[in-house]
């Protein structure tokens, strides 16, 4: 199979729910703000328990056993629907692909397979949404090679106009800026960066200095920039983040997921999982990458 039609993707995992749907939604917009020749979004729909050999592609031929024929049959028919119907709304070109086995593994795989450019996916609501959220969404976020926007209740509705940039002490943290700034200029959308104060002093003079960079960053680059510390008397800066983003009327977190490996797993970062946990708002997901970091380093964005 030829998966050059495939390439430079945005892959939206598809199970049929509201929620899911409501992802494609989003990723409409999100695969506009990579810059390619033309725009896709690749719609992936796993069977969990399914014993495909390999993934089938739109355009294939029908396998030919008859159990696997019509479990791919009926997913077909769902997924050609949900085109026909979100065509018009989506100015992109949009395939699909039917796999099986682990959700969480195929997203992940068939990201690396198609050299994604990002992966948008719905939730399942308030307790489905913590199940879901550990079984599959999260290992996504933590293995998948792109960005992952993960959309929980929100629907698109006008786009991205107020984008919420949490920054810290790390230098990983800016690597999260560049997207922001795509999304930025794509919806002429405002980007609020903010920070937790710190008693520490050293950090607290680190993450101002961080802040100050970032926020000259986005200025020479002609983005609408806003710069806060919030503090949080419980020390929970994931709340005061979330609470800073709902009263921003904020319609995009991007965060970075800082991963720690020991010696079984890499272990999705605490402050990540409960913003990703509880917001409602959209949030996007960057995995750290020290390749990534070099690309500043060069630029003298340090």
């Amino acid at each position: 199979m030829d998966l050059s039609k495939f390439k430079d993707t945005t892959i939206v995992p598809i199970d049929f729910t509201d929620n899911s749907l409501m992802a494609l939604e989003h990723a409409g917009a999100i695969a506009h703000i990579v810059e390619h020749e033309k725009h896709q979004i690749t719609l992936l729909h796993v069977i969990e328990g399914g014993d495909l050999e390999s993934p089938y592609f739109q355009g294939d031929q029908m396998p030919e056993k008859h159990i696997k024929s019509l479990m791919i049959e009926g997913s077909i028919s769902r997924l050609e629907k949900i085109i026909s119907n979100n065509l018009d709304k989506i100015n992109a070109d949009v395939n699909y692909i039917i796999t099986s086995g682990k959700v969480y593994n195929q997203i992940a795989e068939m990201a690396r397979k198609l050299d994604a450019d990002s992966i948008v996916m719905g939730t399942h609501g308030a307790m489905g949404f913590q199940e879901f959220l550990g079984s599959n969404a999260a290992r996504v976020i933590q293995t998948a090679p792109c960005p992952t926007t993960v959309v929980r209740e929100r629907s698109f509705g006008s786009g991205y106009k107020n984008i919420v940039l949490p920054l810290d002490v790390t230098k990983e943290t800016k690597q999260k800026v560049s997207w922001a700034e795509k999304v930025a200029k794509y919806f002429d959308a405002v980007i609020n960066i903010v920070t937790v104060a710190d008693e520490d002093e050293a950090s607290a003079k680190r993450i101002n200095a961080n802040m100050n960079q970032v926020e000259t960053y986005l200025k020479e680059r002609g983005i609408n920039v806003t710069s806060e510390s919030v503090s949080e008397p419980n020390g929970n800066y994931a709340d005061a983040t979330l609470n800073y983003a709902k009263e921003s009327d904020a319609d995009l977190i991007v965060v970075m997921t800082q991963q720690e490996r020991s010696i079984s797993q890499m272990i999705f970062g605490s402050y990540a999982q409960q913003i990703v946990t509880k917001s409602k708002i959209p949030v996007m997901c960057i995995n750290p990458r020290s390749d990534v970091y070099k690309s500043f380093e060069v630029q003298g964005f340090n």
